[in-house]
């Protein structure tokens, strides 16, 4: 999951409701994945790891706490990443 960033030119009170928003589901979407047995992780706009479920930090051999704030290469190598990193910044580009 990849978290987009405030459209442009929202200001005031709506972008102020809108990062509430944004932070209650983020905050939900977290919890969710903790409990999930399949691997999972969720990424802000600049590919950097905002969440990562124990089964996805098992693949790796590391806790999920390792991974917070971490972008795919810094905990894997950056080889076998290629395509997943390129998909993902197609999502952010494309939606």
């Amino acid at each position: 999951m990849l978290l987009r960033d405030k459209p442009e030119g929202l200001t005031g009170a709506g972008s102020r409701n809108l990062e509430h928003m944004n932070g209650e589901l983020l905050d939900i979407a977290c919890e969710r994945i903790i409990r999930l047995e399949r691997p999972a992780y969720i990424k802000n706009s600049e590919l950097r790891f905002v969440a990562v479920n124990a089964a996805y930090a098992r693949l790796f051999g590391r806790s999920p706490d390792e991974f917070k704030g971490q972008r795919s290469e810094a905990v894997d190598d950056a080889g076998a990443h290629k395509a997943l990193i390129d998909c993902e910044r197609r999502a952010l580009v494309f939606g």
